[in-house]
């Protein structure tokens, strides 16, 4: 990283208060680890440091918790934060995201890998927005640029969220940054942690979602659009793993795969092949700007469930399958525009 980017940031948490809040908006181990790494960061200059999470953890991601004792580390964010809070983002780049729950934001620190919203750098904040596969190899950077001592489960969640972000590096974002921290954190990290946070058994129900994936899979003109029909809360990181291998499949161009959650929220996973299909601008003009974002081959969007929905869902197993099948028709009607 440049000399000039790291003396800014320097100066930037030397303005910040005495305690800052590093918000995680999307659980997933590329959040995960982007936040541990940056807490050693700031903790190194002298900060004190609380990582807040939203929503719940999801089963995909509780092998990690579980191995890294995040629920020690971690702490489920509240309605609202102390004023006194300086606010870091990582692996966002929204102000008015809707999975925080917050309301609207002002991040002193903001390090992502989507493009969300533009927010502009001043003498007073420190925004690093890049094109690379994971935000854990941005954070990286800044702490080995910085000479921050990375400990091994600090270091080995920072490997995972790379390897899970860039898909093994197989996904077109990957970078040479990507692979390069990656080679750098395990140094640090321990091999046999990182073995069985990515080997973890998969559920039987992800198997149920997968069937209701291929029965309701609709494809048009380079589009595939599936449903994972009704899924937890615990289950939503079920989709993106989905949406990677389903990208394999030959013809597809553009991918829509959506569930509803807890019987209360429309959440989509999308994919592309083409660069000249703008994943971001498409999501946010069919899902709303603050519900979508995306990096240039991925993103994804949340909505309330009545946003979507021209009719009420109802509590039988016919009118639930009947509620489904309008949802699939008004998603084939909505990206058939684009």
């Amino acid at each position: 990283m440049e000399a000039e980017r790291v003396e800014k940031f320097r100066q930037v948490v030397s303005k910040c208060g005495d305690t800052i809040a590093i918000l995680i908006a999307q659980g997933d181990p590329d959040a995960y680890g982007s936040a541990a790494i940056l807490r050693k960061i700031l903790e190194h200059l002298g900060k004190s440091v609380i990582v807040y999470y939203a929503g719940t953890v999801s089963q995909l991601n509780r092998a990690m918790f579980n191995i890294f004792s995040l629920e020690r580390d971690f702490d489920h964010l509240p309605k609202q934060l102390p004023p006194h809070f300086t606010i870091a983002l990582v692996d966002s780049s929204m102000v008015d995201d809707n999975r925080l729950g917050i309301g609207v934001i002002d991040p002193k620190i903001v390090i992502d890998h989507h493009r969300g919203d533009k927010i502009p750098e001043n003498d007073d904040n420190w925004i690093l927005i890049r094109d690379v596969g994971s935000a854990c190899s941005l954070v990286a950077d800044l702490a080995f640029a910085l000479g921050v001592p990375l400990d091994k489960d600090t270091a080995t969640m920072g490997a995972l969220g790379i390897s899970n972000d860039t898909d093994s590096f197989e996904a077109k974002e990957t970078t040479d940054l990507d692979r390069k921290m990656f080679a750098a954190l395990m140094e640090h990290g321990e091999q046999s942690d990182f073995m069985e946070a990515r080997k973890y058994p998969l559920p039987a129900r992800y198997y149920d979602i997968w069937k209701s994936v291929l029965d309701t899979q609709r494809f048009q003109q380079g589009t595939l659009i599936v449903s994972g029909g009704f899924i937890s809360e615990k289950e939503k990181d079920f989709l993106a793993r989905i949406a990677n291998n389903l990208m394999r499949w030959e013809g597809v161009e553009l991918l829509i795969v959506w569930a509803i959650v807890d019987d209360k929220k429309f959440v989509v996973k999308a994919r592309t092949h083409s660069a000249q299909k703008l994943l971001g601008e498409i999501l946010k003009r069919i899902f709303g700007q603050n519900n979508a974002g995306a990096k240039t081959w991925a993103g994804g969007a949340e909505v309330p469930l009545a946003e979507i929905a021209p009719v009420e869902l109802g509590t039988t197993e016919t009118s639930r399958q009947h509620f489904l099948r309008i949802l699939i028709e008004i998603m084939c009607y909505k990206f058939d525009k684009e």
